[in-house]
């Protein structure tokens, strides 16, 4: 058993084999590029066809496929396997790199003839566009050293027509683990608790702001109560120190009062002795 190479697989496909139709090499001297389908030992298969469970809009050519999305896929190539070549299919790697979740394309056996099915599951968080450049799958060729004794078709018997709908499409459900419906319930959930919240905050923005201004307007009061005892203290005081001051200057005025009445009585008893004086003075 060998894997097939670059330019066994262009032969192969050639002269009729491995794929039937579907094969659109436009420029057959291109088929070594990089863009070519035919890789050194492989070969890309690519989106024909595109069935949305329980949906009848029949096949797409064309879909973006939604965050959770599934879709089943139908290759442009069909394949024509002989009793001596399998084939194992792999998902590429540039759709798993985007959250393309892409079930197990499983191998083939020989003596299989039709399309290729493939259920794609958007698990990022992005659409991913689907069209008919898309590649979808890589098959790796084997060539076994003989022929197998009954191929797939003379077990498993003739397969539906390329033209049938997949008959995936009535096991499958359009949105993944119902992803659509989860988001939405949760988007729901998150709207309601915050209008909980938005509640139970106004709630208690109508007992606390009330009760804040009660209890800074009685702050505000005693502050000012106590301003205006120091007030009414300052002015006690200061009439004490004025009223002391007065009872100064009225002892003062008795006691000047006193000095002069002393004066008086002096001068009275001063002015009364003169004339005795003058007697004595003037006696031979």
């Amino acid at each position: 058993m060998k894997l097939l190479s670059d330019t066994e697989l262009h032969d192969k496909i050639e002269n009729g084999e491995l794929v039937s139709t579907g094969f659109n090499e436009s420029d057959e001297s291109c088929w070594t590029a990089k863009e070519s389908a035919i890789q050194p030992c492989s070969l890309d298969l690519h989106i024909g066809e595109i069935f949305i469970p329980k949906e009848d809009d029949g096949a797409l050519s064309e879909h973006s496929l939604k965050p959770g999305e599934t879709v089943v896929i139908k290759t442009r190539e069909v394949l024509k396997l002989s009793s001596k070549t399998a084939a194992i299919g792999f998902p590429p790697s540039s759709m798993s790199r985007k959250g393309i979740l892409t079930t197990n394309p499983g191998h083939v056996d020989p003596g299989y003839e039709g399309v290729f099915h493939i259920t794609l599951i958007n698990m990022g968080k992005k659409p991913y566009p689907l069209t008919g450049e898309t590649i979808i799958a890589t098959l790796l060729f084997f060539e076994l050293d003989d022929n197998v004794e009954k191929g797939y078709e003379e077990r498993e018997g003739q397969q539906n027509s390329s033209d049938d709908p997949p008959s995936e499409l009535g096991y499958l459900a359009p949105d993944f683990m119902d992803f659509e419906s989860r988001t939405k319930l949760i988007a729901e959930e998150a709207v309601s608790k915050a209008e909980t919240k938005l509640k139970y905050k106004k709630l208690w923005a109508s007992i606390v702001v009330p009760v804040l201004v009660v209890f800074i307007s009685g702050v505000f009061a005693w502050i000012n109560s106590v301003e205006s005892g120091k007030i009414e203290v300052l002015e006690k005081i200061n009439a004490a120190e004025r009223l002391k001051k007065i009872e100064g200057n009225i002892d003062e005025y008795k006691y000047a009062e006193r000095l002069v009445n002393l004066e008086k009585q002096v001068k009275s008893l001063t002015d009364k002795n003169r004339p005795l004086n003058r007697k004595k003075s003037g006696s031979p």
